[in-house]
């Protein structure tokens, strides 16, 4: 019989184990995780702001063609917050990897300069437990709830 984590993940849901191993890690170490911190950090009267980088055609650093289509991975976002695209090769970004890039590096400023991420045309609220919204920087930027709840439920529990 399939594991609590076997059945979560199964890898007829996933192109081959690789993926599965992904998917699982990435809720498991760092989805979960921060989701659990956030939630912690509202509660204790902490102004908190999520996001979720959606972006699934950001340039990864190491390789030109990587193994498989990496997707919206972590650290991808980085290169877009400081405005450099990480390929060496590429001095600039696309049409759309540019507007990523501009409303994360807006984002950015507006909290370091008054701790307040969001603005007029791009409301971004502190992050409550009750209404679990967040941000998702993607080819728009738009508000979100419950980003990965059903799963990190699933991780929250003890399996």
């Amino acid at each position: 019989a399939p594991t609590a984590v076997e059945a979560r993940y199964p890898l007829t849901d996933y192109a081959d184990p690789g993926a599965a191993i992904g998917a699982m890690l990435g809720h498991f170490a760092l989805a979960c995780p921060s989701r659990r911190a956030a939630r912690l950090l509202a509660e204790h009267g902490h102004a908190t702001y999520v996001y979720r980088f959606e972006f699934p055609d950001a340039a990864f650093q190491l390789v030109e063609r990587p193994e498989r289509e990496l997707g919206a991975f972590h650290s991808a976002e980085i290169q877009f917050v400081f405005g450099r695209p990480a390929r060496l090769s590429r001095p600039r970004f696309t049409a759309d990897e540019a507007l990523v890039s501009t409303a994360m590096q807006g984002a950015w400023l507006r909290f370091v300069t008054t701790g307040d991420p969001g603005d007029a045309t791009q409301p971004w609220p502190a992050y409550e437990p009750a209404t679990d919204r967040h941000i998702v920087f993607d080819r728009s930027t738009r508000l979100e709830t419950a980003a990965d709840a059903e799963i990190c439920a699933f991780w929250d529990s003890g399996t």
